[in-house]
Protein backbone atom coordinates (compact mmCIF):
# COMPACT_ATOMS: atom_id res chain seq x y z
CA UNK A 1 0.00 0.00 0.00
CA UNK A 2 1.08 3.59 -0.60
CA UNK A 3 1.17 4.43 3.09
CA UNK A 4 3.64 1.59 3.63
CA UNK A 5 6.17 3.17 1.28
CA UNK A 6 8.98 4.92 3.18
CA UNK A 7 8.54 8.64 3.73
CA UNK A 8 12.09 9.26 2.53
CA UNK A 9 13.59 8.76 -0.91
CA UNK A 10 11.18 10.53 -3.29
CA UNK A 11 12.52 8.58 -6.25
CA UNK A 12 11.16 5.39 -4.66
CA UNK A 13 7.56 6.50 -4.11
CA UNK A 14 6.77 9.39 -6.47
CA UNK A 15 5.83 7.19 -9.42
CA UNK A 16 3.37 5.16 -7.35
CA UNK A 17 1.58 8.26 -6.11
CA UNK A 18 1.39 9.69 -9.61
CA UNK A 19 -0.22 6.48 -10.82
CA UNK A 20 -2.65 6.43 -7.89
CA UNK A 21 -3.66 10.05 -8.51
CA UNK A 22 -4.33 9.27 -12.16
CA UNK A 23 -6.40 6.16 -11.41
CA UNK A 24 -8.54 7.87 -8.76
CA UNK A 25 -9.04 10.93 -10.96
CA UNK A 26 -10.37 8.73 -13.74
CA UNK A 27 -12.53 6.75 -11.31
CA UNK A 28 -14.02 9.88 -9.75
CA UNK A 29 -14.74 11.43 -13.13
CA UNK A 30 -16.36 8.20 -14.34
CA UNK A 31 -18.75 8.00 -11.40
CA UNK A 32 -19.64 11.68 -11.82
CA UNK A 33 -20.42 11.27 -15.51
CA UNK A 34 -22.34 8.02 -15.04
CA UNK A 35 -23.87 8.46 -11.58
CA UNK A 36 -27.47 7.66 -12.54
CA UNK A 37 -26.58 4.56 -14.56
CA UNK A 38 -24.33 3.28 -11.77
CA UNK A 39 -27.05 3.92 -9.19
CA UNK A 40 -29.56 2.01 -11.29
CA UNK A 41 -27.13 -0.91 -11.35
CA UNK A 42 -26.88 -0.93 -7.55
CA UNK A 43 -24.12 1.55 -6.64
CA UNK A 44 -24.61 2.59 -3.00
CA UNK A 45 -23.93 6.06 -1.63
CA UNK A 46 -21.54 4.65 0.95
CA UNK A 47 -19.46 3.23 -1.91
CA UNK A 48 -19.08 6.74 -3.33
CA UNK A 49 -18.12 7.88 0.15
CA UNK A 50 -15.57 5.09 0.34
CA UNK A 51 -13.90 6.31 -2.85
CA UNK A 52 -13.90 9.89 -1.55
CA UNK A 53 -12.35 8.69 1.71
CA UNK A 54 -9.57 6.92 -0.16
CA UNK A 55 -8.92 10.06 -2.19
CA UNK A 56 -8.70 12.05 1.05
CA UNK A 57 -6.21 9.61 2.49
CA UNK A 58 -4.17 9.74 -0.71
CA UNK A 59 -3.94 13.52 -0.43
CA UNK A 60 -3.02 13.28 3.26
CA UNK A 61 -0.22 10.80 2.65
CA UNK A 62 1.09 12.94 -0.19
CA UNK A 63 1.11 15.96 2.12
CA UNK A 64 3.21 14.02 4.62
CA UNK A 65 5.78 13.39 1.89
CA UNK A 66 5.82 16.80 0.23
CA UNK A 67 4.67 19.25 2.96
CA UNK A 68 2.45 20.88 0.34
CA UNK A 69 -0.34 22.42 2.40
CA UNK A 70 -2.66 22.47 -0.61
CA UNK A 71 -2.74 18.66 -0.51
CA UNK A 72 -3.79 18.71 3.14
CA UNK A 73 -6.50 21.20 2.24
CA UNK A 74 -7.74 18.91 -0.52
CA UNK A 75 -7.80 15.98 1.88
CA UNK A 76 -10.06 18.00 4.15
CA UNK A 77 -12.26 19.04 1.20
CA UNK A 78 -13.13 15.44 0.38
CA UNK A 79 -13.56 14.42 4.02
CA UNK A 80 -15.91 17.34 4.58
CA UNK A 81 -17.90 16.43 1.45
CA UNK A 82 -18.47 12.93 2.86
CA UNK A 83 -19.88 14.46 6.01
CA UNK A 84 -21.93 17.21 4.36
CA UNK A 85 -23.48 14.90 1.75
CA UNK A 86 -24.01 12.06 4.22
CA UNK A 87 -22.42 9.45 2.00
CA UNK A 88 -22.40 7.08 4.94
CA UNK A 89 -25.98 6.16 6.01
CA UNK A 90 -26.94 7.64 9.37
CA UNK A 91 -29.19 4.79 10.50
CA UNK A 92 -27.11 1.91 9.19
CA UNK A 93 -25.82 -0.35 11.96
CA UNK A 94 -24.03 -3.03 9.96
CA UNK A 95 -20.64 -3.62 11.54
CA UNK A 96 -18.57 -3.20 8.39
CA UNK A 97 -20.18 0.17 7.63
CA UNK A 98 -19.77 1.33 11.22
CA UNK A 99 -16.09 0.44 11.10
CA UNK A 100 -15.69 2.39 7.86
CA UNK A 101 -17.30 5.41 9.50
CA UNK A 102 -15.13 5.09 12.60
CA UNK A 103 -11.98 5.00 10.50
CA UNK A 104 -13.25 7.95 8.51
CA UNK A 105 -13.75 10.04 11.66
CA UNK A 106 -10.36 9.07 13.11
CA UNK A 107 -8.61 10.20 9.92
CA UNK A 108 -10.75 13.30 9.46
CA UNK A 109 -9.89 14.45 12.99
CA UNK A 110 -6.15 14.22 12.28
CA UNK A 111 -6.52 16.35 9.14
CA UNK A 112 -8.66 18.86 11.04
CA UNK A 113 -6.03 19.12 13.76
CA UNK A 114 -3.27 19.80 11.24
CA UNK A 115 -5.40 22.54 9.65
CA UNK A 116 -6.22 24.01 13.08
CA UNK A 117 -9.97 23.65 12.54
CA UNK A 118 -10.50 23.41 16.28
CA UNK A 119 -14.26 23.98 16.54
CA UNK A 120 -14.82 21.45 13.80
CA UNK A 121 -12.63 18.85 15.51
CA UNK A 122 -14.60 19.13 18.74
CA UNK A 123 -17.83 18.58 16.79
CA UNK A 124 -16.36 15.58 14.99
CA UNK A 125 -15.17 14.14 18.28
CA UNK A 126 -18.71 14.25 19.68
CA UNK A 127 -20.08 12.57 16.54
CA UNK A 128 -17.29 10.02 16.85
CA UNK A 129 -18.28 9.29 20.46
CA UNK A 130 -21.91 8.78 19.47
CA UNK A 131 -20.90 6.38 16.72
CA UNK A 132 -18.73 4.37 19.12
CA UNK A 133 -21.73 4.00 21.43
CA UNK A 134 -23.77 2.59 18.54
CA UNK A 135 -20.88 0.28 17.66
CA UNK A 136 -20.64 -0.93 21.28
CA UNK A 137 -24.11 -2.51 21.21
CA UNK A 138 -23.03 -5.57 19.23
CA UNK A 139 -19.23 -5.43 18.94
CA UNK A 140 -16.72 -7.29 21.06
CA UNK A 141 -15.51 -5.46 24.14
CA UNK A 142 -11.89 -5.45 22.95
CA UNK A 143 -12.85 -3.73 19.68
CA UNK A 144 -14.96 -1.15 21.48
CA UNK A 145 -12.17 -0.42 23.95
CA UNK A 146 -9.77 0.30 21.09
CA UNK A 147 -12.08 2.93 19.66
CA UNK A 148 -12.72 4.42 23.10
CA UNK A 149 -8.95 4.65 23.48
CA UNK A 150 -8.94 6.71 20.28
CA UNK A 151 -11.47 9.09 21.84
CA UNK A 152 -9.43 9.37 25.04
CA UNK A 153 -6.24 10.06 23.11
CA UNK A 154 -7.79 12.77 20.94
CA UNK A 155 -9.47 14.38 23.96
CA UNK A 156 -6.22 14.40 25.93
CA UNK A 157 -4.39 15.86 22.94
CA UNK A 158 -6.93 18.66 22.51
CA UNK A 159 -6.93 19.51 26.20
CA UNK A 160 -3.12 19.56 26.30
CA UNK A 161 -2.81 21.83 23.28
CA UNK A 162 -3.54 25.35 24.47
CA UNK A 163 -4.26 26.47 20.91
CA UNK A 164 -6.87 23.77 20.36
CA UNK A 165 -8.70 24.11 23.65
CA UNK A 166 -12.48 24.03 23.60
CA UNK A 167 -14.07 27.50 23.36
CA UNK A 168 -15.54 28.77 26.63
CA UNK A 169 -19.31 28.48 26.73
CA UNK A 170 -21.19 31.73 26.04
CA UNK A 171 -17.94 33.38 24.93
CA UNK A 172 -17.62 34.88 21.46
CA UNK A 173 -13.86 35.23 21.67
CA UNK A 174 -11.93 33.09 19.23
CA UNK A 175 -8.30 32.10 19.60
CA UNK A 176 -6.51 33.24 16.45
CA UNK A 177 -2.96 32.00 17.07
CA UNK A 178 -1.32 30.04 14.32
CA UNK A 179 1.96 28.16 14.34
CA UNK A 180 2.54 28.38 10.60
CA UNK A 181 4.45 31.35 9.26
CA UNK A 182 2.18 33.99 7.76
CA UNK A 183 3.01 35.34 4.32
CA UNK A 184 2.53 38.83 5.80
CA UNK A 185 4.75 38.25 8.85
CA UNK A 186 6.87 41.30 9.64
CA UNK A 187 9.80 38.96 10.30
CA UNK A 188 9.68 37.94 6.64
CA UNK A 189 10.13 41.57 5.64
CA UNK A 190 13.45 42.12 7.41
CA UNK A 191 15.96 43.27 4.76
CA UNK A 192 18.71 40.68 4.46
CA UNK A 193 21.48 41.16 1.93
CA UNK A 194 24.07 38.63 3.09
CA UNK A 195 24.27 35.22 1.34
CA UNK A 196 22.25 32.56 3.15
CA UNK A 197 21.01 28.98 2.94
CA UNK A 198 17.42 27.83 2.34
CA UNK A 199 15.73 25.37 4.65
CA UNK A 200 15.02 22.46 2.32
CA UNK A 201 14.73 19.30 4.45
CA UNK A 202 13.42 18.73 7.99
CA UNK A 203 13.75 15.60 10.11
CA UNK A 204 11.58 15.46 13.25
CA UNK A 205 12.22 12.58 15.67
CA UNK A 206 10.58 12.18 19.06
CA UNK A 207 9.94 9.70 21.86
CA UNK A 208 9.11 10.17 25.54
CA UNK A 209 7.36 7.85 27.93
CA UNK A 210 3.73 8.80 28.54
CA UNK A 211 3.95 11.19 25.62
CA UNK A 212 0.88 13.18 24.61
CA UNK A 213 0.13 12.19 21.05
CA UNK A 214 -2.57 11.35 18.56
CA UNK A 215 -1.93 8.39 16.28
CA UNK A 216 1.82 8.54 15.52
CA UNK A 217 2.03 12.31 16.03
CA UNK A 218 3.34 13.54 19.41
CA UNK A 219 2.17 16.97 20.55
CA UNK A 220 5.65 18.53 20.36
CA UNK A 221 6.23 17.17 16.86
CA UNK A 222 2.77 18.40 15.83
CA UNK A 223 3.74 21.90 16.94
CA UNK A 224 7.17 21.87 15.31
CA UNK A 225 5.73 20.43 12.09
CA UNK A 226 3.46 23.44 11.62
CA UNK A 227 6.05 25.97 12.76
CA UNK A 228 8.27 24.91 9.86
CA UNK A 229 5.54 25.55 7.28
CA UNK A 230 4.13 28.60 5.55
CA UNK A 231 0.45 29.36 5.96
CA UNK A 232 -1.54 28.65 2.81
CA UNK A 233 -2.87 32.06 1.69
CA UNK A 234 -5.88 30.49 -0.03
CA UNK A 235 -9.01 29.77 1.94
CA UNK A 236 -9.76 26.64 -0.05
CA UNK A 237 -7.99 24.39 -2.47
CA UNK A 238 -8.22 24.58 -6.23
CA UNK A 239 -9.83 21.16 -6.44
CA UNK A 240 -13.14 19.90 -5.11
CA UNK A 241 -15.18 16.71 -5.21
CA UNK A 242 -17.25 18.23 -8.02
CA UNK A 243 -14.30 18.90 -10.32
CA UNK A 244 -13.60 16.93 -13.47
CA UNK A 245 -9.97 15.94 -13.85
CA UNK A 246 -7.52 15.81 -16.73
CA UNK A 247 -6.00 12.36 -16.24
CA UNK A 248 -5.06 13.31 -12.70
CA UNK A 249 -2.50 15.92 -13.76
CA UNK A 250 -3.92 18.56 -11.43
CA UNK A 251 -3.80 16.15 -8.53
CA UNK A 252 -0.03 16.03 -8.40
CA UNK A 253 0.81 19.70 -8.78
CA UNK A 254 0.71 21.66 -5.52
CA UNK A 255 0.65 25.39 -6.09
CA UNK A 256 1.96 27.26 -3.06
CA UNK A 257 3.08 30.85 -2.76
CA UNK A 258 6.05 29.73 -0.70
CA UNK A 259 7.47 26.23 -0.84
CA UNK A 260 7.60 24.30 2.41
CA UNK A 261 10.61 22.16 3.29
CA UNK A 262 10.15 18.42 2.90
CA UNK A 263 9.68 16.69 6.25
CA UNK A 264 10.40 13.27 7.66
CA UNK A 265 8.35 12.43 10.77
CA UNK A 266 9.82 9.72 12.98
CA UNK A 267 7.97 8.66 16.09
CA UNK A 268 9.96 6.21 18.23
CA UNK A 269 12.45 5.23 15.50
CA UNK A 270 15.32 2.82 15.98
CA UNK A 271 18.79 4.32 15.74
CA UNK A 272 19.32 2.56 12.41
CA UNK A 273 16.08 3.92 11.00
CA UNK A 274 16.84 7.43 12.20
CA UNK A 275 20.33 7.39 10.68
CA UNK A 276 19.04 5.92 7.40
CA UNK A 277 16.49 8.72 7.06
CA UNK A 278 19.10 11.30 8.04
CA UNK A 279 21.45 9.98 5.36
CA UNK A 280 18.67 10.10 2.75
CA UNK A 281 17.75 13.66 3.73
CA UNK A 282 21.38 14.75 3.39
CA UNK A 283 21.60 13.05 0.01
CA UNK A 284 18.48 14.90 -1.17
CA UNK A 285 19.79 18.28 0.02
CA UNK A 286 20.52 20.65 -2.90
CA UNK A 287 23.37 23.13 -2.92
CA UNK A 288 22.88 26.27 -0.82
CA UNK A 289 20.36 24.47 1.38
CA UNK A 290 20.25 23.40 5.01
CA UNK A 291 18.81 20.38 6.83
CA UNK A 292 17.06 20.89 10.17
CA UNK A 293 17.06 18.00 12.64
CA UNK A 294 14.72 18.19 15.64
CA UNK A 295 15.37 15.66 18.41
CA UNK A 296 12.98 15.43 21.35
CA UNK A 297 13.76 12.52 23.66
CA UNK A 298 14.94 11.66 27.15
CA UNK A 299 18.34 10.39 28.21
CA UNK A 300 16.83 7.35 29.91
CA UNK A 301 14.34 4.71 28.91
CA UNK A 302 11.38 3.34 30.83
CA UNK A 303 9.98 -0.17 30.93
CA UNK A 304 6.92 -0.93 28.85
CA UNK A 305 3.83 -2.45 30.34
CA UNK A 306 1.30 -4.49 28.43
CA UNK A 307 -1.44 -1.84 28.37
CA UNK A 308 -2.31 -0.94 24.76
CA UNK A 309 -3.84 2.25 23.48
CA UNK A 310 -4.85 4.22 20.43
CA UNK A 311 -2.13 4.21 17.83
CA UNK A 312 -2.19 0.48 17.21
CA UNK A 313 -5.22 1.22 15.04
CA UNK A 314 -3.09 3.23 12.62
CA UNK A 315 0.37 1.76 12.47
CA UNK A 316 1.55 -1.68 13.43
CA UNK A 317 5.25 -1.74 14.37
CA UNK A 318 5.87 -5.40 13.69
CA UNK A 319 8.23 -6.97 16.14
CA UNK A 320 8.26 -3.94 18.44
CA UNK A 321 6.12 -2.84 21.40
CA UNK A 322 2.97 -1.12 20.18
CA UNK A 323 3.16 2.60 19.74
CA UNK A 324 0.39 3.36 22.20
CA UNK A 325 1.80 1.34 25.07
CA UNK A 326 1.85 2.92 28.48
CA UNK A 327 5.12 3.14 30.35
CA UNK A 328 6.18 3.23 33.94
CA UNK A 329 8.72 5.59 35.47
CA UNK A 330 11.15 2.85 36.42
CA UNK A 331 14.57 3.09 34.82
CA UNK A 332 17.20 0.40 34.47
CA UNK A 333 20.68 1.21 35.74
CA UNK A 334 23.09 3.67 34.19
CA UNK A 335 22.18 5.02 30.78
CA UNK A 336 24.44 6.02 27.87
CA UNK A 337 25.07 9.72 27.25
CA UNK A 338 22.74 9.97 24.29
CA UNK A 339 19.03 10.23 23.58
CA UNK A 340 16.65 7.28 23.86
CA UNK A 341 14.53 7.35 20.68
CA UNK A 342 12.71 4.07 21.26
CA UNK A 343 12.13 1.54 24.05
CA UNK A 344 15.06 -0.90 24.37
CA UNK A 345 14.61 -4.28 22.74
CA UNK A 346 15.80 -7.68 23.89
CA UNK A 347 18.95 -7.23 21.81
CA UNK A 348 20.13 -4.37 24.02
CA UNK A 349 20.39 -0.58 23.95
CA UNK A 350 22.27 -0.19 20.66
CA UNK A 351 19.16 0.39 18.55
CA UNK A 352 17.54 2.68 21.12
CA UNK A 353 20.10 5.46 21.50
CA UNK A 354 21.40 8.22 19.26
CA UNK A 355 24.65 9.92 20.24
CA UNK A 356 26.28 13.22 19.23
CA UNK A 357 29.01 11.34 17.38
CA UNK A 358 26.30 9.70 15.24
CA UNK A 359 25.52 13.16 13.86
CA UNK A 360 29.10 14.13 12.97
CA UNK A 361 29.29 12.34 9.57
CA UNK A 362 26.30 14.38 8.41
CA UNK A 363 28.01 17.70 9.09
CA UNK A 364 29.43 17.37 5.60
CA UNK A 365 26.24 19.25 4.72
CA UNK A 366 24.84 22.38 6.44
CA UNK A 367 23.01 21.27 9.59
CA UNK A 368 20.66 23.08 11.98
CA UNK A 369 20.05 21.05 15.16
CA UNK A 370 17.30 21.56 17.73
CA UNK A 371 17.53 19.29 20.78
CA UNK A 372 14.83 19.21 23.47
CA UNK A 373 15.99 16.82 26.17
CA UNK A 374 17.24 16.51 29.73
CA UNK A 375 20.52 15.49 28.06
CA UNK A 376 20.59 18.18 25.38
CA UNK A 377 23.99 19.59 26.31
CA UNK A 378 25.89 16.49 25.26
CA UNK A 379 25.29 17.68 21.70
CA UNK A 380 27.47 20.67 22.46
CA UNK A 381 30.41 18.33 21.89
CA UNK A 382 29.71 18.53 18.15
CA UNK A 383 31.03 22.11 18.02
CA UNK A 384 34.48 22.19 16.50
CA UNK A 385 34.30 18.55 15.39
CA UNK A 386 32.25 19.11 12.22
CA UNK A 387 33.47 17.51 9.01
CA UNK A 388 32.89 20.25 6.41
CA UNK A 389 30.30 22.77 7.59
CA UNK A 390 29.98 24.38 11.01
CA UNK A 391 26.68 23.24 12.52
CA UNK A 392 24.17 25.32 14.45
CA UNK A 393 22.52 23.86 17.54
CA UNK A 394 19.77 25.10 19.87
CA UNK A 395 19.68 23.10 23.11
CA UNK A 396 16.92 23.08 25.70
CA UNK A 397 17.38 23.48 29.45
CA UNK A 398 18.21 20.15 31.05
CA UNK A 399 15.36 20.62 33.51
CA UNK A 400 11.82 21.86 33.01
CA UNK A 401 10.26 23.61 36.03
CA UNK A 402 7.45 21.23 37.07
CA UNK A 403 5.51 24.03 38.75
CA UNK A 404 5.46 25.92 35.44
CA UNK A 405 4.42 23.19 33.02
CA UNK A 406 4.43 19.39 33.13
CA UNK A 407 5.37 17.70 29.83
CA UNK A 408 2.77 14.97 30.38
CA UNK A 409 0.07 17.65 30.54
CA UNK A 410 1.03 20.27 27.98
CA UNK A 411 4.20 19.18 26.17
CA UNK A 412 7.78 20.46 26.35
CA UNK A 413 8.30 24.08 27.39
CA UNK A 414 11.37 24.64 25.17
CA UNK A 415 9.52 23.39 22.09
CA UNK A 416 6.56 25.56 23.08
CA UNK A 417 8.83 28.63 23.07
CA UNK A 418 9.95 27.78 19.53
CA UNK A 419 6.44 27.14 18.24
CA UNK A 420 3.98 29.18 20.34
CA UNK A 421 6.06 31.78 22.18
CA UNK A 422 3.03 33.71 23.45
CA UNK A 423 1.69 30.63 25.22
CA UNK A 424 5.17 29.76 26.55
CA UNK A 425 5.66 33.26 27.96
CA UNK A 426 2.37 32.97 29.82
CA UNK A 427 3.35 29.60 31.29
CA UNK A 428 6.74 30.84 32.49
CA UNK A 429 5.17 33.99 33.92
CA UNK A 430 2.58 31.99 35.85
CA UNK A 431 -0.40 32.65 33.56
CA UNK A 432 -1.41 29.09 32.73
CA UNK A 433 -4.88 29.98 31.41
CA UNK A 434 -4.70 33.38 29.69
CA UNK A 435 -7.64 34.93 27.90
CA UNK A 436 -7.67 34.35 24.13
CA UNK A 437 -7.49 38.07 23.39
CA UNK A 438 -4.48 38.41 25.68
CA UNK A 439 -2.66 35.72 23.73
CA UNK A 440 -3.39 37.43 20.43
CA UNK A 441 -2.10 40.77 21.74
CA UNK A 442 0.93 39.08 23.26
CA UNK A 443 1.76 37.36 19.99
CA UNK A 444 1.66 40.71 18.18
CA UNK A 445 3.90 42.28 20.82
CA UNK A 446 6.41 39.41 20.63
CA UNK A 447 6.60 39.74 16.87
CA UNK A 448 7.13 43.50 17.18
CA UNK A 449 9.97 42.99 19.67
CA UNK A 450 11.56 40.28 17.59
CA UNK A 451 11.38 42.54 14.55
CA UNK A 452 13.67 44.97 16.39
CA UNK A 453 16.04 42.15 17.30
CA UNK A 454 15.99 40.74 13.79
CA UNK A 455 16.73 44.08 12.16
CA UNK A 456 19.72 44.56 14.47
CA UNK A 457 21.09 41.12 13.60
CA UNK A 458 20.45 41.62 9.88
CA UNK A 459 22.40 44.88 9.98
CA UNK A 460 25.27 43.10 11.73
CA UNK A 461 25.17 40.38 9.09
CA UNK A 462 25.43 42.96 6.33
CA UNK A 463 28.47 44.48 8.04
CA UNK A 464 30.07 41.04 8.61
CA UNK A 465 29.95 41.63 12.37
CA UNK A 466 28.34 38.28 13.07
CA UNK A 467 29.47 34.67 12.90
CA UNK A 468 29.27 33.44 9.31
CA UNK A 469 27.48 30.24 10.35
CA UNK A 470 24.63 32.14 12.00
CA UNK A 471 24.41 34.57 9.10
CA UNK A 472 23.99 31.73 6.62
CA UNK A 473 21.03 30.39 8.63
CA UNK A 474 19.37 33.67 9.62
CA UNK A 475 18.43 34.61 6.08
CA UNK A 476 15.81 31.85 5.86
CA UNK A 477 12.58 33.16 7.41
CA UNK A 478 11.53 29.86 9.01
CA UNK A 479 14.94 29.48 10.66
CA UNK A 480 14.97 33.17 11.56
CA UNK A 481 11.80 32.70 13.58
CA UNK A 482 13.38 29.83 15.51
CA UNK A 483 16.51 31.86 16.26
CA UNK A 484 14.59 34.89 17.50
CA UNK A 485 12.28 32.74 19.62
CA UNK A 486 15.30 31.01 21.11
CA UNK A 487 16.71 34.42 22.08
CA UNK A 488 13.40 35.21 23.81
CA UNK A 489 13.40 31.87 25.63
CA UNK A 490 17.02 32.30 26.75
CA UNK A 491 16.40 35.84 27.96
CA UNK A 492 13.28 35.01 29.96
CA UNK A 493 14.94 32.11 31.76
CA UNK A 494 18.09 34.15 32.44
CA UNK A 495 16.11 37.13 33.77
CA UNK A 496 13.63 35.10 35.83
CA UNK A 497 14.04 35.83 39.54
CA UNK A 498 13.68 32.15 40.50
CA UNK A 499 15.29 30.30 37.59
CA UNK A 500 17.82 32.88 36.44
CA UNK A 501 20.63 31.67 38.68
CA UNK A 502 20.06 27.96 38.07
CA UNK A 503 22.25 26.52 35.32
CA UNK A 504 19.93 23.57 34.60
CA UNK A 505 17.15 25.94 33.55
CA UNK A 506 19.22 27.81 30.97
CA UNK A 507 18.94 26.95 27.25
CA UNK A 508 22.26 26.93 25.40
CA UNK A 509 23.47 27.01 21.83
CA UNK A 510 26.45 27.02 19.55
CA UNK A 511 28.00 28.99 17.96
CA UNK A 512 27.79 31.85 20.46
CA UNK A 513 25.59 34.84 19.74
CA UNK A 514 27.08 38.35 19.66
CA UNK A 515 26.96 40.38 22.92
CA UNK A 516 24.33 42.73 21.49
CA UNK A 517 21.69 39.99 21.98
CA UNK A 518 22.93 38.72 25.34
CA UNK A 519 20.08 38.29 27.87
CA UNK A 520 21.28 41.30 29.88
CA UNK A 521 21.86 43.61 26.90
CA UNK A 522 19.70 46.71 26.63
CA UNK A 523 18.24 45.53 23.31
CA UNK A 524 17.01 42.25 24.80
CA UNK A 525 15.94 43.46 28.26
CA UNK A 526 14.07 46.37 26.71
CA UNK A 527 12.11 44.00 24.48
CA UNK A 528 11.41 41.57 27.32
CA UNK A 529 10.18 44.47 29.46
CA UNK A 530 7.65 45.44 26.79
CA UNK A 531 6.38 41.86 26.54
CA UNK A 532 6.02 41.38 30.30
CA UNK A 533 4.32 44.76 30.74
CA UNK A 534 1.47 43.56 28.55
CA UNK A 535 0.64 40.79 31.04
CA UNK A 536 1.78 42.81 34.10
CA UNK A 537 4.48 40.34 35.12
CA UNK A 538 7.57 42.57 35.24
CA UNK A 539 7.93 42.01 39.00
CA UNK A 540 8.82 38.34 38.48
CA UNK A 541 11.80 39.15 36.26
CA UNK A 542 14.95 41.23 36.62
CA UNK A 543 14.03 43.80 33.99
Amino acid sequence: MLRDLPLYGKVHWEQYFQKAFQIYAELWKYQQDNRQALTDEGLKRWEIGDVASRISQLYYNYYLRTSGLSFLTESHTFYEAIRARQYYPQQEEEDFLLIKQLRYYARFIIVGLLLNKRDEVWEQLQEFKNLVEVFSKDAQASDVNEWRAVIDEVTTFLEADQVSRKPVENSRQELQLTMRCQQTSVLAGIPFTAPFLRLHEVLLASYFSRQIKVAELPLDMYRMLQTLEWEDPTTSGSLSPDRHYNNGAEWSEGQAATENPAKYLLYRPSASHFLAVLATACEALPQNSVLLVYLAAASQHARLTSTASLSTLHVDDAGQPRSGSQVSDSVDGDEPSGLCLMPPTSSGLGESYVYPEDILPFTRRPLFLVVDSDNSRVFGSIEGQERSYSAVCLMSPTQQPPEVMRPQQAGRLFTLFLTLPAVAVCFLAGESNPEPQTLVQLQDMIESVQLDWGEQLAEMAANTDWTTTWVSMFGDVLLRRLVLRFLLCRALFALHKVYGGVDEYQPTCFPAFPPVVAPTSELITGGVRRILALIQKEADFNV
